[in-house]
């Protein structure tokens, strides 16, 4: 059963899972890693085409590399109705991971585009499907709660001296935020808003932190 677990815990993991399977094999897929490939690591900068191509210019004495990354993702919630007071609140986030491959093969432009694309398909195999485990206080947890589903490979770069792919997938997992129903609960009759077109405060109206435009007062 899953436990009450949070973004943190599960994006975190999931890097880790992902580079750590690409590293070492241990799966249905391959019992062995990527071969030929000197770097694994997660990458927390930009997204963007031009930065990526920066990171990857700078780390060119760590290539071929591969990175791997959160991408961005959006939130289903479960509906209030279904839960009791003072239960967490069901979140499931269905978000995208991106693995980037990289490689400076010096036999020229084809041998490197050759290796690239074999770093390309060997991300695939062995991470599309994948539903990851680990063990949280000697018990089974899952990580992703929908399988690794491939989700399209991006050109990044094809310079003089680099290649690299991004190569995209989706899954989800499902988060808990603690039920704060019963905090900071006042009757309607309680608050008392003053709305001020030019945006100035209220002289005497607390609290003295509020919304450009709105005071609010709690008696």
């Amino acid at each position: 059963m899953s436990r009450k677990l949070d973004f943190d815990f599960y994006v975190n993991g999931l890097e880790a899972a992902i580079l750590n399977l690409l590293k070492t094999g241990n799966s249905a897929i391959s019992q062995t890693g990527m071969t030929g490939v000197n770097t694994f690591a997660t990458y927390a900068g930009e997204l963007d085409r031009d930065t990526l191509i920066l990171a990857l210019q700078s780390l060119a004495p760590r290539l071929p590399l591969v990175l791997a990354s959160y991408g961005s993702g959006g939130d289903k919630h479960k509906a209030a109705t279904g839960f009791a007071h003072d239960e967490p609140l069901e979140n499931e986030h269905a978000c995208s991971f991106v693995v980037i491959v990289a490689c400076n093969d010096l036999r020229g432009e084809q041998a490197r585009k050759v290796t690239a694309y074999k770093m390309v398909s060997d991300v695939r195999q062995r991470l599309g499907g994948v539903q990851f485990e680990t063990l949280l206080d000697g018990a089974p947890e899952l990580l992703n709660h929908s399988p690794m589903m491939l989700d399209g490979v991006e050109t990044i770069g094809r310079l003089k001296d680099l290649t690299a792919y991004a190569v995209h997938f989706r899954t989800s997992f499902k988060e808990w935020t603690p039920d704060r129903r019963v905090v900071n609960v006042y009757r309607a009759d309680e608050i008392r808003l003053d709305v001020q077109p030019d945006g100035n405060d209220v002289e005497n109206i607390a609290p003295t932190e509020s919304l450009p435009g709105v005071n609010g007062e709690i008696k």
